[in-house]
């Protein structure tokens, strides 16, 4: 399975790693490979502890209608490119110019 991973260099050298599929699991070290194999690590053993499922949340109804209003107040534009047919490709192109 593949997972995302964040990283980020820290002001002080340090690269710190987050999987945000997994919150609890962060890295922290002195090099980008070390971060990136600290999380591999702790994946790993996570793994076999949690579990991935997807629900579904009906999206008619009055209250949901207020969540949605809600959510677009405080986010203006919020999930405008979700039809976006290129939307995965762009994500794609950015993960190929960073390595």
């Amino acid at each position: 399975m593949q997972y995302t991973v964040v990283l980020n260099e820290e002001p002080g050298g340090q690269w710190r790693a987050i999987v945000p599929l997994v919150p609890s699991c962060a890295a922290e070290a002195p090099t980008r490979n070390e971060a990136l194999e600290q999380i591999k690590a702790k994946l790993i053993a996570a793994a076999p502890s949690f579990e991935i499922v997807q629900i579904e949340v009906p999206t008619n109804g009055a209250q949901n209608g207020q969540l949605k209003a809600g959510v677009e107040e405080r986010w203006p534009g919020f999930g405008m490119f979700k039809d976006d047919p290129n939307w995965g490709e762009f994500f794609d192109e950015l993960d190929r110019q960073r390595q």
